[in-house]
């Protein structure tokens, strides 16, 4: 009986704890979010993303630190699972995966040899294609929107 009483106490003592520091953190936070707090940069990294007091941001969903480029370049490869493109200055640029099932779901074709126009930023080691036009046959197609959120996305949950 008294070894159960002992326990439930620490057991309360530990969960009240966890709450105390959650309440610091987020008043913390908060602070940070209203500018009172100059001293201290609320801060983390958190995988590849950066967890500011307003929330995560990534290079995906955070504008300002998308660098989008202009690219003109000719098609050099084109298979079922992805195509290959050497712009204007050299730059190798490979589109596959789910941005290369996107354009196929938008009836985008190419050919190797294709000249094309397109906007990309780079990041985590490879080139994110925000629009892309053929400019054989004209056909656009918009992959991301200006923040850099993949169009295939959904809307709600689940959905990505």
């Amino acid at each position: 009986m008294i070894k159960g009483i002992i326990l439930k106490a620490l057991f309360i003592g530990f969960a009240a704890v966890l709450i105390v520091g959650a309440i610091n953190r987020t008043s913390a936070i908060n602070e940070k979010v209203r500018g009172n707090d100059d001293d201290h940069e609320v801060t983390e990294m958190v995988g590849a993303n950066l967890r500011t007091a307003g929330g995560v941001r990534n290079e995906e969903n955070n504008p300002s630190a998308l660098d989008w480029q202009s690219y003109q370049g000719v098609v050099t490869d084109a298979s079922e699972t992805g195509m290959a493109i050497e712009t204007t200055d050299g730059t190798q640029i490979h589109v596959e995966g789910r941005p290369w099932l996107y354009l196929e779901e938008q009836d985008f074709t190419v050919a190797v040899g294709d000249r094309l126009s397109l906007t990309a930023f780079y990041e985590t080691g490879e080139y994110k294609v925000g629009t892309m036009v053929n400019l054989e046959n004209g056909h656009s197609v918009q992959v991301r929107d200006s923040a850099g959120t993949p169009a295939w996305r959904g809307r709600g949950r689940g959905q990505n």
